[in-house]
């Protein structure tokens, strides 16, 4: 007997895919392929939801930009680095005035508020003082008062956005990443390439470093990756990653925000040589290296150019050995996730 019909409704089965009423062989793999489509739609959710939780970040986390106006009359630009510690703690990097130190205060956050205090240093004209900071953070708006025996004033501050845009291959270039990784990626170990495709067309960093199945000399290479969330990781354990060239020349990929270059900070050339400046990005935004490998002339170790998020980091940096070789993507333990790579060859 016949199945009564059933009410279609948005995301359902219909009609034919909720009568029981055939028979035997068919009836088997009627069901056996509603039930593979809807577990594929429990997955595809369920990684969709992951990949939203994890980019949920923090409220507070990132580059704060605004003025600041002193009793006197005096204005001029402030700046805050926020970085979660977990727990409810921050780290803030303050800069009043476009040039000069930043000073680290603390700070608290809950129920969608972040309050922070602290002293920092600021020189107007001849004079150096010391200041009291007081604020909060809530929204996309920063707010707070500086006070010393010689100055006292407020500060309005709004967070930024920097996400870096995803730039497009010149002619001639080779696409690293995308539909085409597959060919063009193995693993360390001469296995197959197995870094997870995300639904975005970026890859996630998987357990085993991914090495290029061709070596190259002179060219101009182009990354874009997305740090991790992990407030709770400290120093080289934040986040870490790294792109090798020339065969031993590892570019550092690590979430150093608003801390001070070293040897071991993101763009640094590991071990070797520290960034001209500190330009990474926080984590969850999208960030770019452009890596430059020159081999003028035969004996010699390769020029190095590198750069993060449009600054020069690295210029022509020449480099003891090297060679024709690999590029490599290291995996470091964290879901770094890399898109839209590709790499030019140079003629020299």
């Amino acid at each position: 007997m016949d199945a009564p019909p059933v009410a279609q409704a948005p995301g359902c089965l219909n009609q034919g895919e909720a009568s029981f009423a055939v028979s035997g062989r068919s009836r088997v793999k009627r069901f056996v392929a509603i039930a593979r489509r809807w577990v594929s739609a429990g997955v595809a959710f369920a990684c969709a939801a992951l990949l939203a939780g994890a980019e949920a970040g923090d409220p507070f986390m990132g580059r704060w930009t605004g003025t600041f106006r002193a009793d006197s009359g005096e204005t001029g630009l402030f700046q805050l680095q926020v970085v979660p510690l977990g727990a409810g703690a921050y780290s803030l990097w303050v800069r009043m005035g476009g040039q000069g130190s930043r000073f680290e205060i603390k700070g608290a956050g809950g129920s969608g508020r972040l309050g922070f205090r602290g002293r920092y240093q600021y020189a107007s004209g001849t004079d150096e003082a010391s200041y009291e900071l007081v604020g909060e953070m809530a929204g996309d708006r920063a707010t707070g008062t500086f006070t010393s025996s010689e100055l006292s004033g407020t500060i309005e501050l709004a967070r930024e956005r920097q996400d870096v845009a995803p730039v497009t291959a010149p002619a001639g270039a080779v696409t690293l990443s995308g539909r085409s990784a597959a060919e063009h990626w193995r693993r360390a170990d001469e296995k197959a390439a197995d870094w997870p495709q995300l639904a975005d067309g970026s890859m996630q960093a998987g357990a085993t470093d991914l090495v290029t199945t061709a070596s190259y000399g002179s060219f101009r290479l182009h990354v874009e990756f997305l740090l991790p969330f992990e407030p709770d990781a400290r120093g080289p354990a934040r986040a870490p990653s790294g792109i090798v060239v020339g065969g031993n020349c590892r570019i550092h990929i690590l979430d150093s925000f608003a801390q001070e270059p070293t040897k071991g900070s993101c763009g640094a050339i590991f071990g070797i040589a520290a960034p001209r400046t500190e330009a990474c990005l926080p984590p969850l935004q999208w960030q770019s290296f452009d890596i430059t490998v020159r081999r003028p002339e035969a004996g010699a170790g390769p020029e190095v150019t590198v750069v993060l998020n449009g600054h020069t980091l690295h210029e022509r940096r020449r480099l003891d050995d090297g060679g024709v070789a690999p590029i490599r993507l290291r995996a470091g333990g964290s879901p770094v996730r890399f898109r839209n790579i590709w790499l030019q060859p140079i003629q020299l």
